[in-house]
């Protein structure tokens, strides 16, 4: 069955839970009907090689007592008669005896059937109602963005970032509290840490995704239900993580940048050294060698990232060689330990200790008020650049598409399983029968060859 949502495979679940339930009870009353249907039987056939057996007893008896030949014949007749019959009664018995000892196993199988199909149910009731509930929270969610705040919040923060509060910030510090440059600078910075939490994540997720595919390759449906699971979980994390924050985040920035003018200012003495001209030309080269290196070293961890993705592919690939070997990893190497690397040494020798040191007296001169400021700027101003980059509406298709395959595999293990069941319950069934016939097979042949009682 396709599916497309998780909510419509538990309930898929659910329905044919029920009615193998209903299956199982009414194969459980047929079952008992049966039983004592083979039970009569059985009770039958024994009466008649009982009473078929004091006959044959009596006429014995009677043959016993004859004094005059010639009257035994029809006795031996009717003995001869009874033994041909007896012959079939006993057959009849031993039949009676496969189908009552196949019935009574007929009742445990039935028994555990119906006893699997209710628990089934159970579960598939509570995991109907917990997809229930997660799709009845997944569509508040999907309402929350068809609607102010979130419907708007795009262009709401792309607004702010051009107003006149995120001015009156800015121009509050920067040239006014702290040089331009060192502003600049100093948000950059902020921006680079974050910068590398994200790099962070992003080699996470890629990991992550390696192994998703090996899950899909090698793991079969628990695999495939592994991988989109986290896929799933993944991107309706990243959703519900915007709608619920989105609006507190906003708030916040907003708040931030509407204080930022009312803090308050380095002192006179503060602004002259933070300002002194002499300094200026070593402080700007010592801004920019830093911004540089800051730049080579992002460039050089991005290009490590790349590596690292290669080695997980090639030791996914194949796990018993050794990754520097794979044609992929050696082309990531080269280009990371090429031109990248070479920038990356040469920023660092450019940025030397003498302008670390001039960098470090500079904002030594900016008083720690100043700087928490520029950190609430900072603060603000990323939060607004993500909110102004965020489309909703993408996080929540993301999260809608991650979702069908997580609900197409749950259901083609489910029916796998169903399928399993089946065939499982046609095996016990084929081993009934065989041990029912079984167990009669010494007294069935010796009765063929003898071919009496």
């Amino acid at each position: 069955m396709a599916v497309t949502k998780v909510a419509d495979y538990a309930s898929d679940r659910k329905t044919k839970a029920q009615a193998a339930a209903a299956n199982a009870q009414a194969a459980m009353a047929d079952a008992l009907v049966k039983l004592a249907a083979a039970q009569s039987a059985h009770e039958a056939s024994l009466k008649d090689v009982s009473d078929l057996t004091l006959e044959m007893v009596d006429l014995r008896r009677q043959l016993q007592a004859i004094v005059v030949p010639g009257t035994a014949q029809p006795i031996l007749d009717q003995l001869a008669a009874d033994l041909t019959t007896m012959r079939g009664k006993r057959e009849a018995l031993l039949d009676a005896e496969e189908d009552l000892f196949y019935r009574q196993r007929a009742i445990d199988r039935a028994q555990a059937q119906l006893s699997r199909a209710n628990a089934v149910l159970a579960s598939a009731t509570a995991g109907k109602d917990a997809a229930d509930a997660d799709e009845a929270d997944r569509q508040k969610l999907r309402d929350a963005i068809k609607q102010p705040p979130l419907k708007t919040m795009k262009a709401t923060a792309t607004a702010l970032v051009a107003g006149a509060v995120y001015s009156a910030a800015q121009n509050y510090l920067r040239g006014g509290a702290i040089p331009s440059g060192l502003f600049d600078r100093a948000i950059r910075r902020g921006d680079e840490a974050a910068a590398t939490i994200d790099a962070a994540r992003l080699s996470a997720r890629w990991a992550e995704n390696v192994l998703n595919e090996d899950l899909n390759a090698t793991q079969g449906q628990a695999g495939a239900i592994t991988a989109a699971k986290t896929a799933f979980q993944r991107s309706q994390d990243a959703y519900r993580n915007y709608v619920v924050t989105a609006k507190a985040r906003f708030d916040l920035a907003q708040a931030l940048l509407t204080a930022i003018p009312s803090g308050p200012l380095p002192s006179a003495a503060e602004a002259a050294l933070i300002n002194d001209n002499t300094k200026q030309a070593a402080r700007d080269t010592a801004l920019a060698n830093e911004a540089a290196l800051a730049q080579a070293q992002a460039a050089f961890d991005g290009a490590q990232a790349s590596v690292d993705k290669a080695i997980w592919e090639a030791e996914r690939a194949n796990p018993d060689t050794d990754p520097n070997t794979d044609a992929n990893v050696q082309a990531a190497v080269a280009l990371r330990d090429g031109a990248i690397k070479t920038a990356l040494t040469q920023a660092t020798s450019d940025f030397t200790t003498g302008m670390q040191t001039t960098l470090d007296e500079w904002q030594t001169d900016v008083p720690e008020s100043t700087w928490g400021l520029v950190s609430d700027f900072q603060i603000a101003n990323a939060i607004l650049v993500d909110l102004a980059n965020t489309d909703p509406k993408a996080l929540q298709t993301q999260m809608d598409n991650d979702e069908q395959p997580y609900a197409q595999a749950l259901s083609d293990q489910a029916q796998n399983e169903r399928a399993m069941l089946l065939l499982t319950d046609a095996v016990q069934d084929s081993a009934d029968k065989r041990d029912a016939v079984t167990r009669t097979t010494v007294a069935t042949t010796s009765s063929a060859v003898r071919g009496s009682a």
